[in-house]
This record gives structure tokens, sequence and C-alpha cells, in this order.
């Protein structure tokens, strides 16, 4: 990973209906290094690449916020929020709990702690998130704090916590703990007949089943996010990162480590409206140290087929663990199933990073065919596309890098990079020294101790400013944000979200105003009535007077 060529599927700039056509399959920029949330201007040295024409055309815009890519960004978070603030790091049902904040729709959660919360389910039962909910775990960084991480207060079967729809989820962590349980299931999350769901800058480890499993959902992202060490208590069936049943998923900017399967296993909806076209993005991910398999595609039925763009990832194995082998297993059944692989996708044992020999399609292996001989065996070509899909990535020209600058442009900036714990600090050792834990297979590993210091000392916030009008936005930023929380809890990590402009007609007292869009470069303000006063509401902890 030395070079830092960067490759940016840049095809915005296309109107759907009249392509172009180009020869080149990865246009290359020279030496460009995009930081998350400060893209540069691009000029392209050649033509965008051309688009599979075996799709509709499907306009992806909107993203609900920004760095969003993928199936999951482009909905509308609603704009009558409210805003929950944790105060404390205690489960239950009180004011100021976590669960107490996720569990009404239309909410943005903001955190005001920082440290662990230990979920109860036998005092409180699971913990469930409402639709419409925005967990702002960046805020858990301000005042010197180090982040939320969420895990099991004791052992119990099912998840640490069940999303709905329309939910974000960002910066925080869900690492649930040792359990010896063999007779269940234990994920970090579960979303179940979910629609619009985006975990961004997430960690996830310590599961005795998947970290996230998605059941019969459809438009989902995950990005930027680090699923790591999850458990395996259950024999012939633990140690898995991910499972993606359902329609229309994204993948990107992810680091799958030190498990044994499904990293991540794609398939269409498990239970109900299988059939059909399904598609998934799988974009600049890096797998290691995976034991059984890594990316797969599997379990097609009633009607059920794939079409997924795989482009730009990586898979590392680990010095010291034997019997490498080729990590992306698909179906081949049904015959429909198409997949694109880009020629920037490496296998550390088969493809070496920074080398090009041998023809990509040689990494994919066959599951149906192939599943008693160790999936060794290419998958026919008859399954490959030579063009990528028009999927949102693709279309909205979305920064995609060359497999082989990962360690540049997207390790420093995967999972709560505002701080490392325990557990990616040693993820990090293993990527740099390439050596990863040994011994992962199903059904040996039920102790988080097993790999290490499991939950290293988080600090607290001090010092937390004062919040006179419970928006979330401290007192000293009022002018700067007014209202607008969803704004403010933006621009704690993105970088690309400037505070609105003061202007005398946007309803706030911001700039040099003394009163509301009155004072200072504005018109005078008008001297308050005299008589009957009724304070009818208030806005930004001003008081409004009409």
């Amino acid at each position: 990973m030395k070079k830092l060529t960067l490759v940016l599927l840049l095809v915005s700039s296309l109107v759907f209906g009249n392509r172009i056509k180009n020869d080149s399959i990865r246009p290359k920029l020279e030496k460009i290094k995009v930081i998350y949330g400060q893209p540069p201007a691009i000029q392209f040295s050649v033509n965008p690449l051309t688009i599979n024409e075996n799709l509709p055309e499907k306009p992806f815009a909107g993203e609900v916020f920004p760095g969003a890519v993928g199936y999951g960004a482009y909905w509308t978070f609603p704009t009558d929020y409210q805003v929950r603030k944790v105060t404390t790091l205690a489960d239950g049902t009180g004011t100021g709990t976590f669960r107490w904040a996720t569990s009404q729709p239309n909410t943005i959660v903001v955190f005001e702690v920082a440290g662990y919360i230990d979920v109860n389910k036998d005092a409180y039962g699971y913990l469930s998130i409402a639709s419409n909910v925005y967990v702002a775990g960046q805020t858990a960084f301000r005042y010197g704090g180090q982040g939320i991480t969420i895990r099991r207060s004791h052992a119990w079967s099912g998840p640490n916590l069940l999303t709905a729809s329309n939910t974000i989820h960002r910066f925080y962590r869900v690492r649930t703990g040792s359990w010896n349980d063999p007779d269940c299931c234990g994920d970090a999350f579960t979303a179940a007949y979910g629609t619009n769901i985006i975990f961004d800058h997430m960690e996830m480890s310590y599961t005795s089943d998947e970290t996230v499993d998605f059941t019969d959902s459809n438009n989902v992202t995950v990005q930027w996010s680090i699923l790591n060490e999850p458990l395996s208590n259950q024999p012939g069936s633990g140690g898995k990162t991910m499972q993606g049943n359902g329609r229309d998923q994204s993948y990107a900017y992810n680091i799958f480590a030190n498990s044994v399967q499904r990293n991540p296993a794609l398939s269409p909806f498990r239970f109900a409206n299988r059939s059909g076209l399904h598609n998934y993005e799988y974009v600049n991910n890096h797998g290691f140290n995976l034991n059984s398999w890594g990316l797969i595609f599997n379990d097609n039925e009633d009607g059920a087929y794939i079409h997924a763009n795989i482009i730009g990832n990586t898979w590392q194995r680990p010095s010291n663990v034997p019997s490498p082998r080729r990590w992306i297993v698909m179906d081949d059944n049904p015959s429909t199933n198409r997949y694109y692989v880009s020629e920037d996708n490496y296998d550390s044992a088969y493809r070496p990073i920074g080398t090009t020999g041998g023809d990509v399609w040689n990494e994919i292996t066959s599951r149906n065919d192939d599943y008693a001989n160790g999936m060794s065996t290419p998958l026919s070509k008859s399954y490959q596309v030579l063009t990528p899909y028009s999927m949102p990535m693709i279309a909205n020209g979305s920064a995609i890098y060359d497999g082989d600058t990962l360690e540049e442009n997207v390790f420093p900036f995967v999972g709560t990079y505002q701080h490392r714990d325990a557990s990616t600090t040693r993820l990090f050792n293993q990527l740099a020294s390439n050596t990863g834990h040994t011994g992962l297979t199903s059904g040996n590993i039920t102790s988080v101790s097993y790999f290490g210091t499991g939950y290293s000392n988080l600090n607290g916030m001090s010092g937390v400013e004062a919040d006179s009008d419970g928006d979330g936005i401290p007192n000293s930023l009022e002018a700067t944000w007014g209202d607008d929380t969803f704004g403010y809890v933006n621009s704690l990590v993105d970088g690309s979200v400037p505070p609105p402009t003061p202007t005398c007609s946007d309803g706030i007292q911001n700039g040099d105003e003394t009163g509301i869009d009155c004072g200072g470069s504005c018109a005078p303000c008008s001297a308050p009535a005299t008589g009957n006063q009724t304070n009818k509401g208030k806005k930004n902890n001003t008081i409004i007077w009409w």
C-alpha cells in the first residue's frame, strides 16, 4: 500500500440517458488524497467510467447528512425533531438515560456524558431504538469525553440493540460482552424489516452471533465502521461480523477483522418478498484475518437474484495464520446473478498489494459448486460484467479509492477515530505488524479475554457547557447555530457543514444583531410594547413578543 494513486468514480457529471462511452475502466488521478468530508475540486484527465446498461436509470439525490453514501444515504430526516440529551450512564427508563432518549421517534440524541452504558435486559427489556432517530455519538467526544460504548450488564440471549427504520447511528461503539450460552445468539444490532438505516463511524465487537444482522431490510448503508473480534461460542455457527439479508445495501470504507465467517454475508430477503433484483455495493473495505469466509453472496431462492459492484477492496492474511485462501465467494444460483469486480481488488495471498498480476476474476470462487472442496474453484465468467452498475456510489460520484491506498485513505478515518480504545488499538497494531489472533474457529471463543483487554478506561466529560434551552447546542454557539441541532451535530465531524450565514430575515438573533433580525447591521429594533404583554414563545433562548 505505498502509492497514493486514487480512483474517483465521479459520474455525477453524466446526464442519465446520455452516458459517455470510454474504453478506460478505471480512470486515475495523480497523487490526490481525499480527506473525508473535505474533498478537493477534481478534474478528470480522462473520461469517467462507463455505466452498465443492464439496469434502468435510477437517480439518487439528497444525502441524509454530509458524507453519507450508498443506498442508506438518500432520505430526509424530519425537520420537526425533538432533542433528547443523555445525561447519565445508568440504564433505565427515566429521563436522561440512553434508553429513554432513543425510545421516541423524530429525535436527535445528544450526549452530555461519556463512558460505558451497561444494558440490563432483565430489568428493562431489550434496548429498542424508535424510527426517525439520530444517535449523534460524536457529541460524546466533546469536553474531553472519549465516546460512548454500549455493552451488556450480564449474559442474556438476543441482540443488544434493535433499530427501526429511518435511523442514523454515528460515532459510538457497541461491544456486547462475554457469553457462553450455546443455544442462541447475540448481535450488537438487529434490524428486522427496516428501511433507510445508516451506520457511520461505528465500532462493534464481542458478539456471539453477527455484530450486525439486517433481516429483510433495504436501503441500508454501513460506512467508515469497524467490525472486529466477534465471539464464536456457537459450535459451527459463531464468529461472524455481518449478515445483510435484504435489498439495496451498501458497504463502504469499513474494516472487517478477526472473524470466522460472514464477513459480510449478503443475500436476498430471508422471509418475504424475496423475488426480483437485489443490489449490493461493496467498496473500499478491508478484510483482515478472516478464518473461513470473507465476502459471501448466498441463499438465492424464490426468483431472487443479485447484482453487485465490488470495487477497490483488500483482504489481508496475517503472516502467523496458515492456509491462505481466496476471500470472495459468490452464489451461482440463479444463473441471472451478475457481479462487477474491479481490477483494484487485492488478496494478499493471491494478488499481493501493489501488483496486478493475474486475472482478478480468479479471486472469485463458487459457493454452490465448490462448497465441499473448500471453495477454491473460480466462478464461471458467465457471471461477470465488465462495467459497474449504476448504483448510488457510481451514479453520484462518491469518492472511491484505489484498492492499494486504503491504508492512507481509509484507516486513519475509520471508526471512532477521536479515541482508539483497547480493541481498536490492538487491531491497528495487528494490521501494522501483519500478525493476528490464531485459532479462530466456530465454537471455541466464549470470552472477551481471549482477544486481550476488552474494555479500557474511557474518560468522561468535564466542564460541560450550559445549554439553557435544551436543544443540545451549548449557549456559546446558540448565536451561530440557532435552533439547528441537526446542523450543529453534523458540523462536529463532517467539516463540510458551515454555520449558517447570518441574515436579517432568518428568524434568529445572530451576527451583530441586538434582537431577532434587528439591530446592529440590520434595521433598528422596535421598542418593546407596553401594556398587556404575554410570552407567546421563544427561539434560541430569546423571548419573542407578538
